[in-house]
């Protein structure tokens, strides 16, 4: 995540926030994706997080909670690395069921 949750969370890239977890979970980066679902908590949607749920709860000003995601977004990269190298191995093992469109 180039920039930290607080980028993620506030430009176009929020448009995946609907599968981020599943697919990080799908392609082996489960810790990633615990430290996702903790970014997420800290936002506190208690509704299905959407694009629209998102963008109201980071348009609150929350001093504590943009504190919470800077301190995600360093863990960020010591806990997930390069992504890069889990979405080609879960590319090269699922070849054969991925249809492009």
């Amino acid at each position: 995540i180039n920039g930290g949750f607080i980028q993620f969370f506030t430009n176009e890239s929020s448009e995946y926030v609907g599968i981020i977890m599943e697919s990080l979970n799908r392609i082996g980066c489960v810790d990633v994706a615990n430290l996702t679902k903790k970014a997420f908590t800290c936002l506190g949607i208690e509704s299905e997080i959407s694009v629209d749920t998102l963008k109201k709860a980071m348009s609150m000003e929350n001093p504590q909670r943009d504190e919470l995601l800077e301190e995600y977004g360093e863990e960020y990269y010591s806990v997930a690395g390069d992504l890069a190298e889990s979405l080609f191995d879960f590319i090269k093992y699922n070849r054969n069921n991925i249809k492009l469109k």
